[in-house]
């Protein structure tokens, strides 16, 4: 230290406040290790962050969902149809080729 320099004058009452502060301080990092320690987080940090981009939703896709599921049940629909058609024509045929099967046109063949 360079003697030329006068030390810095400090009163009691600086170093009272200090040695307070240096407590403060040690008891607030205690709290935190023991916090740490038994799995309790610390003080929760709040963000002031901006929402993501994939975070919102895109105008107009609850509504492209809706319709899609009225479309589905649509499609549904007409399958089942089609599916009893083809049923009673399979039916149908099983009769005919059993020999069953007695159509109006039938008697034209005869």
């Amino acid at each position: 230290m360079d003697r030329r320099k006068k030390p810095l004058d400090v009163t009691a009452s600086s170093l009272v406040d200090l040695k307070a502060e240096l407590f403060r301080k040690q008891e607030e990092f205690k709290q935190e290790k023991l916090l740490k320690d038994s799995g309790v987080l610390g003080k929760p940090k709040t963000t002031n962050k901006k929402p993501s981009i994939w975070s919102k939703q895109n105008a107009g896709v609850s509504n492209r969902a809706e319709k899609d599921t009225e479309q589905k049940i649509e499609e549904q629909k007409t399958l089942d149809k089609a599916r009893e058609k083809l049923e009673e024509k399979a039916k149908l045929y099983e009769k005919m080729t059993k020999g069953d099967f007695i159509g109006k046109y039938n008697n034209l063949f005869i």
